[in-house]
């Protein structure tokens, strides 16, 4: 760069409007890569290093404008740098990220590469860009350009794309650049790169490609299956990547889920070298190893693993189905495999052009070849640049990226490029050996994590009844709940509890369960709530089963029923089994209340809400050990239930504020003052979910319906309940 470039745009004047929210920009970049020492090029008047500072970053900032840097000195004295040549005068990986925003599109294309270069050379790992992709009113920019371009500029000087751009960016957002881009980079290793620069890698394009050192539509469409696969993966799970390739898909997943192991596997030795260098020499809990599917897998043992990833690969071997039985062995009960296959690739003669390809799959061939094995959870329609669309004539027509959730079930599935589908393994009949693997056990707490003791069988827990961890389909946890009451013959166990627990508050929330339905269900739990526990996840069961009959004797307006059960509920003593219960405990003594005000007793109802804030704040006050264990490595779950005593404290709080005898606020606001809490909010923000999923259900019918000029009238009219229920959590969020 001359020295008449660097005049000129020190000269610029940039609108740092242009530029959004840096304090939601800094949250975005310290959300993705960590905290620690970070450049910050561009100066933007020092703001955007203020808003890094306060999240403990330590930020600092270089800018080739004299007039930037001494205006954001004054705010944070010694932590901007002039510079005036391309020679950042900083050590090579001073920095932990470096992050630019609103500097490289202000400088001539001749010069993107060096300045790229210098960047590269003082980060230690990642490089965070945000680039306008449009010109300014005023013709400032000197370099204009889209994603693709700067992305292949990155990817030449020894950068590769980090799995977080995924998270960052919205997979059919991608279809366009808009005015603003986000790129989020991380160098290769060093090794790595003197081995696989970029140029050998292109020479192996054909057969291996690193995805992550790719740019446009196939990348994307390749990565962002393991950014999908990543909100299957549970805490502590041991991922299997069958024919992995080169090992980014992998190494995604131990970035973007919190696996315990990912291994990948295959048949390439070309491949499981790259992995090596590139990701396994870097991260600790990452192997790869050579071998070709599935002779390699009999070395491991049953249920050696609880996620199996099989991308593009069912098409490519012999015996597809015996691979997937060999999958089902390595799974532990309730495991997941998830796998994705082309959809349809045949040409007029019925085959698959594509040599590597022994099969064609449908997705009726890929829904029994799994179904044989596995509970079907999950089907995705993805499409990354066309689509056949026409089967009887071979008519493939381009279509934009596409990912989108389907119904495992659904009839007429839209056109797809390919389909990914995600497993269960049946973990009702097992006959393995259980292996704690989401929490880990620690006594203290003395009875919460005690499943293999307290469970017939322990498996259950994670895959039907804690929330985080369980099957995400509602068809499939009542599947699964059904099993275990017919396999245990419906014995008084905390198996058939989990199992009824999901029926239960499936029934709550059926807006036409009949009356009989559910009194026949409150017979079936009866025998939790008047049997004296013998075990301690019995006593679980009681307290829950107890106020899930109290919900739903309300919801069928049985109230008095409901009172006896929330007042019992309210004066139960978790103690003896985990304070964590104190949420229904809480929540008990405030529904108690507002059955006594429904009553006209005004003195019972304030009565029950003492009693809860009372609750809250005695069971606050139990062991440390109860909540998060051994404090040198804590549970988290207890300590989110204790918060959510005190918010659930909050509304009876409000409740007797509201009824007090001095109370100028009328007590017909009862019900609405008493959501004003979290929980009260993130229900408001549930609702709101569920109206855009429904509205997007809509919208995809009037499309494949061709009847889309109706679209623009009908968006509007369901988008109007949408903005006022934000403007009242906005608002509500604003009084907090």
């Amino acid at each position: 760069m001359t020295k008449n470039t660097i005049d000129q745009y020190s000269k610029l004047h940039r609108d740092d409007a242009g530029y959004g929210d840096l304090k939601n920009f800094a949250k975005l970049v310290v959300t993705h890569c960590g905290l620690g020492k970070m450049l910050v090029i561009g100066c933007h008047e020092g703001s955007f290093v203020g808003e890094l500072l306060k999240l403990c970053v330590d930020a600092f900032g270089i800018d080739f404008s004299e007039k930037e840097v001494e205006c954001a000195n004054q705010r944070f004295n010694g932590r901007f740098h002039h510079i005036s040549t391309l020679d950042f005068p900083f050590k090579d990986m001073e920095f932990d990220t470096v992050v630019v925003s609103g500097f490289l599109e202000y400088l001539l294309p001749e010069d993107i590469e060096t300045v790229l270069q210098e960047i590269c050379r003082v980060s230690r790992r990642f490089v965070f860009l945000q680039i306008a992709t449009v010109q300014d009113a005023s013709n400032q920019r000197l370099t204009v350009k889209g994603r693709a371009w700067w992305e292949k500029c990155c990817i030449n000087i020894g950068l590769r794309k980090h799995p977080s751009y995924y998270r960052v960016n919205d997979y059919e957002a991608l279809n366009s650049d808009g005015d603003q881009i986000y790129i989020v980079l991380e160098k290769v290793p060093e090794n790595a790169l003197k081995i696989y620069p970029i140029e050998v890698l292109a020479e192996e394009r054909n057969l291996h490609m690193d995805m992550l050192r790719e740019v446009g539509k196939r990348s994307d469409a390749h990565v962002v299956r393991y950014k999908w696969a990543s909100s299957y993966i549970r805490q502590g799970d041991r991922v299997l990547d069958a024919a992995c390739g080169l090992g980014y898909g992998s190494y995604a997943v131990t970035q973007l889920s919190k696996a315990r192991s990912a291994t990948g596997i295959d048949g390439s030795d070309y491949g499981i070298a790259y992995a090596n260098h590139n990701f396994a020499n870097e991260i600790k809990n990452i192997d790869f190893l050579q071998g070709y599917l599935p002779d390699c897998l009999s070395k491991y043992e049953d249920g050696q693993f609880d996620v199996v990833i099989c991308f593009e690969t069912l098409e490519h071997v012999k015996e597809p189905e015996a691979l997937l039985k060999e999958f089902y062995r390595l799974l532990s009960p309730g495991g997941r495999i998830i796998v994705s296959v082309p959809n349809d690739w045949s040409d007029e003669s019925g085959e698959d052009p594509n040599p590597f390809h022994l099969h064609v799959y449908t997705l009726d061939k890929l829904k029994n070849q799994m179904a044989a094995h596995f509970i079907p959870e999950a089907l995705v329609q993805q499409i990354a640049s066309s689509c056949k669309v026409d089967k009887a004539r071979n008519i493939w027509e381009k279509m934009p990226r596409t990912f989108r959730p389907l119904a495992v079930d659904c009839d007429t599935p839209p056109p797809s490029e390919w389909w990914l589908m995600v497993g269960l393994k049946d973990p009702v009949k097992s006959t393995l050996s259980y292996r704690e693997s989401v929490y880990g056990y620690t006594t203290p707490p003395d009875h919460l994590l005690q499943f293999e003791r307290d469970y017939r069988n322990p498996w259950l827990v994670r895959t039907m009844l804690e929330f985080h961890f369980r099957a995400t389909d509602k068809t499939v946890l009542r599947q699964l709940a059904d099993e275990v009451l017919e396999y245990e013959k419906n014995a008084l166990c905390p198996d058939c509890g989990a199992a009824l627990a999901v029926i239960g508050y499936q029934l709550l929330n059926d807006s036409v369960a009949t009356s009989n339905v559910i009194e026949d269900f409150l017979g079936q739990i009866a025998p939790y709530i008047s049997t004296k526990p013998c075990t301690h996840h019995l006593y679980r069961f009681y307290i829950s089963h107890a106020f899930l009959s109290a919900q739903l004797l309300k919801k069928i307006g049985h109230f008095d029923a409901a009172l006896k059960l929330f007042n019992d509920i309210a004066n139960a003593d978790v103690a003896q089994f985990s304070p964590s219960l104190g949420v229904k405990v809480i929540d008990s003594a405030f529904e108690a209340g507002m059955l006594n005000i429904t009553c006209g007793d005004i003195s019972a109802a304030r009565n029950c809400w003492k009693l809860g804030v009372e609750r809250a704040y005695s069971l606050l006050s139990s062991p440390l050990a109860e909540f998060v264990g051994e404090l040198s490595s804590p549970h988290e779950f207890p300590t989110i239930y204790a918060v959510e005593f005190l918010d659930s404290a909050v509304r009876c709080v409000k409740a007797l504020r509201v009824t007090e005898q001095k109370s100028c606020v009328p007590i017909t606001r009862l019900y609405d003052l008493t959501r004003e809490n979290w929980k009260g909010m993130l229900e408001e923000c549930q609702v709101t979910i569920q109206s855009m999923e429904t509205m997007i259900r809509e919208r995809d019918k009037i499309i494949h319906s061709s009847r889309f000029k109706h679209f623009k009238k009908f968006a509007s009219s369901a988008l109007r309940p949408l903005r006022n229920i934000s403007k009242k959590i906005r608002k509500r969020l604003r009084q907090k």
